[in-house]
């Protein structure tokens, strides 16, 4: 099975990892973790330094983010492949493009938490992934991965 993990640095993915270490899992299974850096251009659509040192910053936690993700997980889940990767560009588009690349069985996300006239409602970026998904979509609620482990997002 191929499980792409969609992760950011917030407080809502923090528990991710958790919620998915939790499940038993076919051996074999081959987790990706990606986490998506937003183009940045400055006005106008330039590029200037400020821009270019954001995006490097950016890069750099998610790159930090998803290496101790990618531990927690290798520990939890010892009989699975799991590898991360940094992407570019639109965060839907580059989820769903990846999960296509790898041919992904499940794209696992979290969601923010939006809170519309009728209740609870998926964020744009879960929205998004669940409509254009080539595959399966495990959408984790907020209130989920804060009962599983509440202190993933610092590593703990």
């Amino acid at each position: 099975m191929k499980v792409l993990i969609a992760l950011d640095s917030s407080s809502a993915s923090g528990g991710i990892i958790n919620v998915v270490q939790a499940r038993p899992w076919p051996s074999g299974t081959t987790f990706c973790l990606v986490s998506v850096v937003a183009n940045t251009t400055g006005p106008f659509g330039m590029n200037d330094s400020s821009t270019s040192e954001s995006a490097s910053s950016a890069t750099k936690t998610a790159s930090h983010y998803l290496e101790n993700a990618m531990a927690l997980l290798k520990k939890r889940v010892p009989h699975a492949k799991v590898f991360a990767e940094v992407l570019q560009g639109g965060v839907v588009g580059r989820i769903v493009a990846k999960a296509k690349e790898l041919h992904t069985d499940l794209i696992v996300s979290g969601h923010q938490g939006c809170y519309g006239l009728g209740g609870q409602t998926l964020g744009v970026v879960a929205q998004g992934v669940v409509q254009r998904a080539p595959c399966s979509v495990a959408v984790i609620k907020p209130k989920r991965m804060a009962t599983v482990l509440p202190n993933c997002a610092h590593g703990t």
